[in-house]
């Protein structure tokens, strides 16, 4: 059996003592299929045959970059909690010795860019709709009133657009910022 970076065996279950963290030999998992890796003595996963280096970085504990393993609606709400509840947890994982993938940060970046889009796609066309069904006169269509509508249909999809291309921009990661890797 291979022992770990702090010598001890890497199918061995521990914990520190000091804290409740549960020792690096838990953290390795596949990342092809989420298989758990720890304790084998061969650098390939027996699930799918993903070769792994043993000796590399863990991934962080972000349950969005396990989500092969938890799946992917429970990992993106356990991520978003994180995220929103517990941001001192959330930065001190990311500032531990660990990997942390850009394509899996940008794929969390864009589902929730396109569930805030929803949202807000949701918000802009039912405002109207209840303002009509609520209109004390009821509404009839003339030649222009057609107009109007098909005015405040194009400008609901500019303003739709609008909100997806800003919090697109705004929320994106320059890479003089941060030169991550994709793996």
């Amino acid at each position: 059996m291979r022992t770990g970076e702090n010598g001890k065996m890497a199918g061995v279950l521990t914990t520190d003592a000091k804290s409740d963290h549960v020792g690096v030999e838990l953290e390795m998992f596949c990342e092809g299929c989420g298989y758990s890796l720890a304790g084998l003595e061969e650098d390939r996963c027996p699930e799918c045959g993903l070769e792994f280096d043993a000796d590399a970085p863990r991934l962080a504990r972000v349950p969005w970059l396990h989500r092969r393993r938890i799946g992917s609606f429970k990992a993106y709400v356990s991520t978003l909690v994180m995220v929103l509840f517990t941001p001192t947890a959330f930065a001190r994982e990311l500032s531990r010795p660990v990997r942390i993938s850009l394509e899996d940060a940008n794929k969390f970046r864009l589902v929730t860019l396109w569930i805030a889009t929803a949202s807000f796609a949701i918000v802009i066309v039912v405002l109207p709709l209840v303002a009509f069904q609520t209109s004390p006169k009821p509404v009839t269509f003339t030649r222009l009133s057609m107009a109007w509508v098909m005015h405040g249909i194009s400008t609901t999809l500019l303003a739709i657009g609008a909100f997806h291309l800003f919090v697109r921009l705004a929320t994106d990661m320059p890479l003089f910022i941060w030169p991550g890797s994709s793996r």
